[in-house]
Order: structure tokens, then sequence, then C-alpha cells
């Protein structure tokens, strides 16, 4: 097996490929390959986008500047920051297949500890007895006077729920990725055996809905990975006439939802108001300029806080982006706010005190605040904590802006 490590963003590789592996290569989102000379192939990770690919006897590893539990955890803390996050534990030299594999199996068991969670499912069937409500539109226009069947609506206790059928479709995504290791196989086999009975979910169909609750409250980290992985995760049997198993996430998605939730939830605990993402307003008074800032902080229904999130880091080689500031000096404009901020990666694995940028012949101050991905899921929690304080602070509007209210 031949294994190629790619750094997220980073200069890609020129590798001899066949044909076949050319064609399986380029059935993923994750890397473009490009032709380089006879036989000659570029291999570069695609913008922003991390993950793993498995295609015949290679694979293909893009690190993110995050450790890849840290990535994982990101993902789970945007869906359920109340919730405990488990995250996939192991280093970046890991078989990420295998860390994933090992870690859903670790999470389901602990979900099915206590037996296959039951619930009500609606459902609507032909019986020869009356069961729940009668639906007489349909008994009529398919039976017409025949008194049975009969057309009948009823909630069903049962076992085959969105919970299970969403936990049961990540394990069987995940048993049928190529050259896992025959004990993790196995132990995946076991738990889809668990899971028998329940509603195969068909792999172009959208997951089912589900809602968290007391009730599923032990099924949520497993239910978190197992989303993550059906979201995430493509199999090709028949990509080049390889085996295709294809891994991927796009980071600069992943951090903007994660800052966005990470924020609310320490602002929450900072003070009244509340936060949104991507707060629709406009620019000029004719109302013909829409604008949509990463996040705004309002209190009695007036902003009082703006912040931009962007997955790059700023200021390594030219300084800050103009385009970047220009932005959010449109939105502290727009929304008579004294103080904006830009949030985006730290340049060094260090973490960055905040800078600010002093607009001339304007009261208007922009701060930016680095975030260091590459901590543990802790110190990333710690970092937002320090910026929601930053962002917290009283904000004066400015005396000749009157803020745009929100846009419905």
């Amino acid at each position: 097996m031949n294994r190629l490590d790619l750094t997220e963003n980073g200069k890609g590789v020129v590798l001899a490929l066949s044909e076949d592996l050319v064609e399986a290569l380029t059935v993923s989102d994750l890397i473009d390959v490009w032709p380089e000379r006879h036989g000659q192939w570029l291999l570069k990770p695609k913008l922003n986008r991390v993950g793993a690919l498995r295609a015949g006897q290679m694979d293909v590893v893009v690190h993110p500047k995050a450790p890849f539990h840290s990535l994982f955890f990101m993902i789970s803390y945007a869906r359920h920051p109340s919730e405990p996050a488990d995250v996939v534990s192991g280093s970046a030299d890991d078989d990420l297949w295998s860390s994933v594999a090992k870690t859903l199996v670790l999470l389901s068991r602990r979900a099915l500890d206590r037996g296959l969670l039951h619930g009500y499912v609606s459902r609507d069937d032909s019986l020869m007895t009356v069961k729940g409500r009668l639906r007489l539109s349909d008994q009529l226009a398919r039976h017409g006077g025949m008194p049975v069947p009969l057309e009948v609506s009823y909630d069903e206790f049962t076992t085959d729920i969105a919970e299970n059928q969403i936990l049961l479709a990540a394990l069987q995504r995940m048993v049928r990725v190529p050259r896992l290791s025959p004990s993790v196989r196995a132990e995946l086999s076991q738990l889809i055996r668990r899971l028998h009975g329940i509603e195969m979910i068909h792999p172009a169909a959208p997951l089912p809905p589900w809602t968290a609750s007391r009730k599923n409250r032990r099924y949520l980290p497993a239910l978190d990975l197992a989303e993550t992985i059906l979201q995430s995760t493509g199999l090709s049997l028949n990509g080049g006439h390889q085996n295709v198993a294809s891994m991927t996430y796009n980071m600069a998605d992943v951090f903007e939802n994660f800052l966005f939730v990470a924020i609310r939830e320490s602002l929450r605990g900072l003070g009244p108001g509340s936060t949104r993402d991507q707060y629709r307003t406009v620019l000029d008074t004719d109302r013909t300029v829409p604008i949509r800032p990463d996040i705004v902080h309002t209190l009695d229904g007036r902003p009082v806080a703006v912040a931009d999130v962007k997955y790059k880091v700023l200021g390594e080689s030219s300084g800050v982006p103009a385009e970047d500031v220009y932005q959010v000096l449109a939105y502290c404009t727009a929304l008579g706010l004294h103080t904006g901020h830009l949030i985006h990666v730290a340049k060094s694995n260090e973490v960055e005190g905040p800078r600010r940028i002093h607009i001339t012949g304007s009261s208007i101050t922009i701060q930016l605040s680095g975030l260091n991905v590459t901590v543990e899921p802790a110190g990333l929690l710690d970092q937002i904590r320090l910026i929601a304080e930053r962002v917290h602070v009283k904000q004066r509007t400015t005396a000749t802006v009157e803020p745009v209210a929100f846009v419905q």
C-alpha cells in the first residue's frame, strides 16, 4: 500500500499513476488531478478541503491545520454545544479511517448498551381491522364501497426510527471502506446485526429528521459522528475499476459554523442579548445593496456588535487584505458601530493578541483576533471566550448613522 500525505491548501506532488488509479482519484472532492507529462500526474488538495481518500492500494491524506480530532470536535460542538463531545482520537500519523471506524464502534456501543431506542412513528397502512384513524377519502378512492381492507393512520411504538436508521447507515458505510482491519470490520458487522430489522436509508436519500431530547441523549455522540460520516464520506465500487472511499470536509464551513456557535454560547454567559449568524440587512438608504455579516449581537433588537469570520491566515506577508477590512468597515457603517471584529486563523501556533486598525478620518476601529486552531478542543474554547469578551465590550453607536433594521 502507498500512502501520500499532503497539507491543507499546500503544494501538490507529481506521481506516476495508472489510468485506472487516476480515474478513481478524480471521483472524490478532496484533490485535483492534473496531467504533467507522460504517465506523470500532479495531485493537489482542493481549496480548504481536508480528509482522506482510499483508492485501490493508495491512501491519500490531506491534513488540516488543526488535528483531525479537533476537526471532529468542531463539527460536534457546532451541532450540540451543551453536550460533552466525544472526538476521534489519535495522532496525525494514524490511519484516519481506522480512527473514525473505531470511534464509531465505541460510541455506537455506548448508545446501544441499554438496548435499541424506541419511538413513535406515524404509519399509513391498509389493514383488515380498524387501527388508529380511518382515512375516509383514501378508503373511498381506493376501495369504493368495499368494507375491507381499511385505509388507516396510526402511531406505532417501534425501534425503526430515524436515530437507529442513521446509526445503521453510518455503520454500513464504514464497513464497506477498503482495507479496514479484520477486527474493526468484525466489530462494525456485529453492531449492524444488533440493528437487524431497521429500515435502510437509500444512499441518495436525505437523512431522516430527528430532534435531540432527553430520551435520545445517550445516542447524541454516536449520531453526531454518524451524520458526519454520512455527509462527508463517499464510496464507489467501480471508480476506475478500483474500490474508492473518500472522506472530505470543507474547513471553511467547519470553522465558520463552529466559530458562530462558540461565540454565541460565550456571549450568552456574558450578558443579555441575542446572537445571529448571516444577519441580513442593507448598506444603503434605498435598500438596494444587501449585506450579511457573519455574526451580529443585538440588544433589545438593536445591533451592538458585529464580527466577520475568515478561514485564512491574515498578515502573513503583505498585511491584512484590504477587501476584508472594507467588508467589516461597511458592516460598521451600516449598523452604526464604532468597532468591528475580524476573526481569522492565527499565523503561528501561538495565541495571537488583538490587533487594531484605526480608520483614517473615522471613529471606526477594526479589531483583528487570530485563533490558533492547532490546540486541543479545550484550548479552542478558551480562546473563543477571550474573543467573545472583546466582542461584548459595550459598543457606542455613531452619531451620524442610524442602524438599518434586520431584514426578515
